[in-house]
């Protein structure tokens, strides 16, 4: 029922600050759902999504995820599955091994160029703020595929983002 209700369960105290899909290799989610796991994690990607949609939907700022199921030396599965759950959107998740923690933080903290860009779109939406002619918002060589044109939705995304980095002490 937890899974079934997990936004109802974010959204019901604004205590609760922090929440994720927890599955694990042999915990309670496994028993009650059935599943077989697996190092490639695909038999708990529907309940990590629905969990981290709904958390977010009830106003969860950083959600985190369940802890990796699989051998503690086994580094490349680690960092598989938590790049996994980052490009999903988890912003952290829960480990079990100390070993894991310095991979975690390099896997879940932003990167310079991540911090690089949402800075420059900050900075030319300020720019173009300031000046009432300014057309669009061009970032980058748009030939070169990573060059677009800046709407709102990118700039307060990069603000977003800013703050978290900014959250994390990475910026003043």
């Amino acid at each position: 029922m937890a899974l079934r209700n997990a936004y109802e369960i974010a959204a019901a105290s604004e205590r609760v600050a922090y929440m994720g899909g927890a599955i694990s290799r042999f915990g309670d989610i496994h028993q009650a759902v059935g599943y077989r796991w697996t190092a490639e994690g695909t038999e708990t990607l529907f309940l990590r999504s629905k969990v981290l949609i709904d958390a977010k939907a009830a106003g969860i700022k950083y959600p985190i995820s369940g802890m990796w199921g699989g051998a503690t030396d086994d580094v490349d599965g680690f960092r598989r599955f938590a790049t996994e759950l980052r490009d999903l959107g988890y912003f952290g998740m829960m480990l079990g091994m100390r070993e894991h923690v310095a991979l975690a933080h390099e896997i879940f903290t932003p990167t310079a160029a991540e911090i690089a860009y949402w800075s420059d779109l900050d900075r030319l939406a300020t720019e173009a703020a300031a000046d009432p002619d300014a057309g669009p918002i061009t970032y980058g060589d748009p030939n070169d595929g990573e060059g677009h044109i800046v709407h709102g939705a990118h700039v307060a995304s990069a603000r977003k983002n800013l703050a978290w980095a900014r959250d994390l002490g990475l910026l003043d």
